[in-house]
């Protein structure tokens, strides 16, 4: 996937239903933070560190951090919204940290334990804005993006409004870097809905999904340069 997406016209079709092209979501807003050499990269709505609090921030890793930063960027204020929540490894880092308390061995810590759990962010994102609407977390290997792209979907379909669906990809440490693809972390929180008729014909731009943390860092990029429409295969 390049970092400069060429964007393609949006699709006319009724949106909400599923096509032999696939399926289709508007991308109402977005937050995101990629990660770089010299540190990182906030692009859209993303919150800074200042927006979590103090005595939960010292806590929290950057895998945490930066999903309730993207999530802080875009919740309004005293609104539930339901999250969907995406990650390949999930806080990888943390976990490996416990294999090697467990072969030291050492008494495992309670607190590196509960951030070790897939959907601990998605958790403690919704903790920290007090969002009761809930949150679903799935791990689909490098079709992660686009299986959360389909729940996101299935939940609007069904009776939701709008949906916050959230993607965090950190890449793999030693031992496990053969196990993993190239490019830098990307975290990743957008709010999708319906697209309306009127907004059908609006919608100057979409973009087609890929996979793995590559079309996730391309489908950033594309949501930067004004894409509206985010279109996925199933």
């Amino acid at each position: 996937m390049t970092q400069n997406p060429t964007l393609a016209p949006a699709l006319a079709p009724d949106l909400s239903r599923p096509s032999v092209s696939g399926l289709s979501l508007r991308a109402q807003s977005f937050a995101a933070i990629l990660g770089r050499a010299d540190g990182e990269e906030a692009l859209g709505k993303a919150a800074g560190e200042d927006a979590l609090p103090k005595a939960m921030r010292r806590r929290m890793t950057a895998f945490d951090a930066g999903v309730a930063r993207c999530v802080a960027g875009l919740a309004a204020p005293d609104v539930d919204e339901v999250i969907v929540f995406a990650s390949r490894f999930g806080n990888m880092g943390v976990t490996l940290d416990l294999l090697v308390q467990l072969i030291q061995p050492e008494t495992l810590s309670p607190a590196k334990f509960t951030v070790s759990v897939h959907n601990a962010a998605a958790g403690t994102a919704s903790q920290i804005l007090r969002n009761r609407a809930g949150h679903t977390a799935v791990a689909a290997g490098m079709k992660s993006l686009k299986a959360r792209l389909t729940e996101a979907w299935a939940r609007i379909a069904t009776g939701s409004p709008s949906v916050l669906l959230v993607y965090s990809d950190f890449p793999l440490m030693s031992p496990y870097e053969e196990f993993d693809e190239p490019g830098a972390a990307v975290q990743l929180a957008v709010r999708l809905c319906l697209f309306h008729a009127r907004a059908v014909a609006r919608a100057a731009a979409g973009f087609a999904v890929e996979d793995g943390r590559a079309g996730a860092q391309g489908l950033v990029r594309a949501l930067q340069l004004g894409a509206e429409a985010v279109s996925w295969r199933v």
